[in-house]
């Protein structure tokens, strides 16, 4: 039988998380002591202890919950089980629901992509995006074609989540859909 996680763990941790965002809006990571996010999470420092070890332990369970919640979006996605598969719309579907992921979790990754970001945690959420590609392959062409395309991924999904006001998400797929499948030089000279 699982065992049921009290309200006040809950609402501890969310007050934790929340704070935690707030103060990354406002500062570097390495700027953020755990009295700050325990002072914005109007809680002490014992209590945060209690929950996690150090700032460090607080961003790598927020990004490993985050992460894990795409790569299961990602993974569920079961139109695309071989190279075959691969075509405009499926990759139009799988981009949707990237981007819905993203909006799922938007202050994790405003916190990720937002002024100055966490590099490490775009790095991870790069290798993440490498190893869902490489799934199909992994000759040494494959990994040139993965790299650009996971950057240039990165890069929409940047500017996305920094104005998704402009872009619903549809509409931001159907963008990169055509720049992947349409000729770019094309592109940029008739915008449409």
């Amino acid at each position: 039988m699982k065992k049921k996680t009290d309200l006040r763990v809950i609402r501890t941790k969310s007050s934790i998380r929340k704070a935690f965002y707030e103060l990354m809006k406002e500062k570097k990571f390495d700027k953020i002591t755990v009295q700050d996010i325990a002072d914005r999470a109007f809680i002490n420092r014992n209590t945060f202890y209690l929950h996690y070890m150090d700032k460090d332990d607080l961003l790598e369970k927020i990004s490993g919950e985050c992460f894990d919640k795409m790569r299961m979006k990602l993974d569920s996605f079961d139109k695309i089980v071989s190279i075959e598969d691969v075509n405009e719309g499926n990759l139009y579907k799988l981009c949707c629901m990237s981007f819905e992921a993203l909006l799922q979790d938007i202050e994790f990754y405003e916190m990720v992509f937002v002024g100055e970001g966490v590099p490490k945690l775009i790095l991870g959420f790069t290798e993440l995006l490498k190893k869902h590609m490489l799934s199909f392959g992994t000759d040494d062409i494959r990994f040139v074609y993965v790299e650009f395309i996971s950057s240039a991924l990165i890069g929409m999904m940047r500017y996305w989540v920094q104005n998704r006001d402009k872009f619903k998400i549809e509409e931001i797929s159907r963008i990169i859909i055509d720049m992947y499948t349409g000729n770019i030089i094309d592109l940029l000279a008739n915008p449409s």
